[in-house]
């Protein structure tokens, strides 16, 4: 099986400035994940992964609309599996601790940011397991949301190199 790279210059523009309007940048990915994974040629593909990283919780939408356009993108997938939706928050604008592809358990429930941003998320797939124990450094206990709350711009890293890694590698 031939391997195709398909090279994008730019899906989406980032831009920063005024309220966050998570939901049209959701919709737009929705309609893109959705027309690239309905293409024969991509029908046996490894299905995107898609990191929103964002400073907040949609300004322009409910939070039942955010859960709901979040499980349309999770739903896409092509023959191999889902789309992975990883959602990066990375402002410190409260008293929360950072925290990276948390266990349930780390899921502050006071917190709605952090917990409507977990619940818009994708579990990991288990064969990430291992490498998000090793980053986390504790003995956290599986499913982990494929997410994070306060992140620095090296746990950013860190979750866009774990996110993005190939399963086939750590099978």
């Amino acid at each position: 099986k031939s391997l195709r790279i398909e090279e994008w210059s730019s899906w989406i523009k980032p831009q920063a400035k005024g309220n966050t309007p998570m939901y049209d940048a959701l919709l737009q990915i929705r309609d893109m994940v959705t027309e690239w994974c309905n293409k024969p040629q991509n029908a046996d593909s490894f299905p995107p992964i898609v990191f929103n990283i964002t400073d907040g919780v949609g300004s322009n939408c409910s939070h039942q609309d955010l859960l709901s356009i979040s499980e349309q993108i999770r739903s896409i997938g092509t023959n191999d599996g889902k789309v992975l939706l990883v959602n990066i928050h990375m402002a410190s604008d409260d008293n929360s601790s950072a925290v990276i592809f948390p266990s349930d358990s780390d899921i502050d429930e006071s917190n709605h940011r952090m917990k409507l941003l977990a619940e818009c998320s994708s579990i990991m797939p288990e064969a990430f397991n291992g490498l998000i124990r090793a980053q986390r450094g504790d003995c956290a206990t599986p499913p982990f949301h494929a997410m994070s709350y306060n992140a620095s711009l090296t746990e950013v890293i860190t979750i866009l190199n774990i996110g993005s890694r190939s399963i086939t590698n750590l099978l």
